[in-house]
């Protein structure tokens, strides 16, 4: 007898972070990191691309074999998933530095903070504690939710945009030195930021949303990646 094929659809909550695990022939949707959403997974048929089961709970699980999917609730997680859970790194985050001028410009004050907000979610020092409460500063101090992860080993990713208005050539050399103008200041703060991790990304992606010559201050921008 020809076995029946599935397929698997993920659907995330906003801002969730799915943990699931698939061994043999079952499916297992696993409990959120940090005990958010933890969305969806549908069992979809190959052949008729119907939906056949449907896991939107945490610890359910179900059977992927015989006619239909078999779907039930398990009393908790096995300890060796939960163990991969634990041992997965913090997800990237991501923060975008609007409002740039058309020409380079400066950094701007609303600039300044927002990188020192976002940065300290790396580590708790300098002015993080204008941001989190001071205990996160405090090496060994009972943490809670208030405070963001630590990420040891952490890498930063700055890429600087333009909009499309102008030459392509310009705002491509425009793009690296507003991305080179954060990574300075980060750099200034005391964190790491590699240089080959620093790069202008120039018009491309303004030109593909907005078509070409087309002024848009939200593409005037660096996003910082903390990973």
């Amino acid at each position: 007898m020809m076995r029946r094929g599935f397929a698997l659809a993920v659907t995330l909550g906003a801002s969730t972070v799915l943990a699931g695990c698939v061994q043999g022939d079952r499916v297992t949707l696993m409990t959120h990191s940090d005990g958010g959403e933890v969305g969806e997974v549908a069992v979809i048929d190959e052949e008729t691309e119907q939906d056949l089961a449907v896991l939107n709970r945490a610890n359910q699980q179900a059977k992927l074999t015989g006619r239909a999917p078999r779907v039930r609730d398990l009393d908790g997680v096995n300890p060796e998933y939960q163990e991969l859970i634990n041992s997965l790194p913090v997800a990237s985050d991501s923060a975008a530095l609007p409002g740039f001028s058309t020409g380079v410009g400066g950094l701007t004050e609303a600039h300044r903070a927002a990188i020192l907000g976002h940065m300290c979610k790396v580590a708790w020092q300098g002015g993080c504690t204008q941001f989190y409460p001071a205990k996160c500063g405090n090496p060994g101090a009972d943490q809670d939710a208030d405070c963001p992860p630590a990420r040891p080993g952490y890498q930063v990713l700055v890429r600087g945009f333009t909009d499309s208005e102008g030459d392509e050539a310009l705002n491509s050399r425009l793009s690296q030195e507003r991305a080179e103008a954060v990574a300075a200041y980060m750099r200034e703060q005391g964190y790491e930021v590699a240089a080959e991790d620093v790069l202008g990304m120039g018009e491309f992606s303004a030109r593909r949303a907005n078509g070409d010559e087309v002024p848009d201050p939200d593409y005037r921008r660096v996003d910082v990646v903390i990973r």
